[in-house]
């Protein structure tokens, strides 16, 4: 296995996110993880997939109402 495992404050900094939050989503089984020891580790090709699940497309906002039925 040749795959990049990341620690939870290297997630965090690569989301954009505190430690807390991952760490909360890793202890209670949202985000997957690797054990070693008393250390937690992520995959970086899980933290892409979490990335990949959570982008939303932008949409277009307007301010005109639609023209009331005649």
């Amino acid at each position: 296995m040749t795959e990049r495992l990341m620690t939870i404050p290297q997630v965090a900094q690569a989301l954009g996110m505190s430690a807390a939050f991952v760490w909360r989503r890793v202890m209670t089984g949202e985000w997957p993880s690797y054990r070693f020891g008393r250390s937690r580790r992520m995959a970086q090709a899980d933290v892409d997939a979490i990335l990949a699940a959570s982008r939303q497309d932008g949409g277009v906002v307007t301010t005109e109402t639609p023209a009331a039925a005649e």
